[in-house]
C-alpha cells in the first residue's frame, strides 16, 4: 500500500497514435501475430492497457497539439483546447494505423474484425467505464465500415443486458443495421458477471433477433476450466452448461 501525492507526467500504457513511432509499434505486433500463422486479427479499442485515473487527459500530447496549432491557428490563441477538434486530429491518426494494418492483414490474405462497444461509442458513455478508454479521440467507426476495412464486427457491452441492446438502445440499433447494411457479419459479446440462469434465454433472444452471427461467451475466468488426460482442458460449470445446452437446442 503507498500514497502519492501530485500527478503522474505521463499516463503508462496509454500510447498516442499521433507519434509515427507508435504506430509503427503497432504495426510490428500485427506483423508479429501474422508470422505466427493466425487467421485474422480482432481490433478491440476498449482494453486493459488504456485503464487510468484521469482518462480525459488523453490525447494532449506535444505532436497532437502542433498538429492542432497548425489546423486552428486562431483558435488555440485565443480559446482553450476544443475536445471535439482534439478528437478529430486523434482520431485521423488512429485511422493512419488501422489503414496499414488492415491492407498489411489482406494482403497476407487474412481476415479482419473490429470490437464495436456501444457503452462507449454512443452520445453518452457509461461513467462507470470511462476508466477503460482511450478518451479525446474520435473513432470513425462509419468510416471504417463504408471502406470494408472489416471482414467482420462484433458488438460488445459490458454492463447492460442484450435485451436492453436489442429492445431499447437507440444507438445499438444504429451500430447493428449500420453493420447489416454494409455485410459485415456481427456478433455479439455477451461478457458473463452473475447467474448463470439467464444466459441461455440471451443466446435464445440473440439467436432469434435474426442480425447477429455469433455469440461469444466473455470470458475465460467466469468458467470452470477442468485439464484433461490429453493435455486440453474442458469448459465445467453452470454458465458453460447453460449455453452449450441451449446451442444444442438451436442447432448451433
Amino acid at each position: 500500500v503507498a500514497v502519492v501525492r501530485g500527478r503522474n507526467s505521463f499516463l503508462p500504457a496509454a500510447l498516442c497514435a499521433g507519434y509515427p513511432e507508435v504506430r509503427a509499434y503497432w504495426i510490428s505486433k500485427v506483423k508479429a501475430c501474422l508470422e505466427a500463422g493466425v487467421d485474422g486479427v480482432d481490433f478491440r479499442i476498449e482494453n486493459h492497457c488504456c485503464h487510468t485515473d484521469d482518462p480525459f487527459s488523453f490525447g494532449y500530447n506535444e505532436v497532437v497539439i502542433e498538429e492542432y496549432s497548425r489546423r486552428f491557428p486562431e483558435e488555440i490563441r485565443t480559446a482553450p483546447i476544443d475536445d471535439d477538434h482534439l478528437a478529430e486530429i486523434q482520431g485521423d491518426h488512429f485511422d493512419k494505423f488501422l489503414e496499414e494494418a488492415v491492407e498489411l492483414i489482406h494482403e497476407h490474405g487474412k481476415r479482419t474484425q473490429i470490437h464495436l462497444n456501444v457503452e462507449f461509442l454512443g452520445p453518452e458513455p457509461r461513467p462507470s467505464r470511462h476508466l477503460a478508454y482511450p478518451w479525446n479521440i474520435r473513432f470513425n467507426w462509419r468510416d471504417w465500415l463504408a471502406l470494408g476495412w472489416f471482414d467482420e464486427a462484433t458488438l460488445r457491452t459490458y454492463q447492460v443486458t442484450p435485451g436492453f441492446v436489442l429492445l431499447e438502445d437507440a444507438f445499438s440499433s444504429e451500430v447493428i443495421a449500420e453493420c447489416n447494411e454494409r455485410g459485415v457479419p456481427l456478433h455479439y459479446n455477451r461478457y458473463l458477471n452473475g447467474s448463470p440462469d439467464h444466459y441461455a434465454d440471451e443466446l435464445d433472444r440473440v439467436f432469434r433477433d435474426g442480425r447477429f452471427q455469433g455469440f461469444i461467451v466473455y470470458e475465460t475466468a467466469e468458467l470452470s476450466l477442468r485439464p484433461d488426460p490429453t493435455g486440453t482442458v474442458e469448459a465445467v460449470g453452470g454458465f458453460f452448461e447453460a449455453v452449450r445446452n441451449k446451442s444444442r437446442q438451436l442447432g448451433l
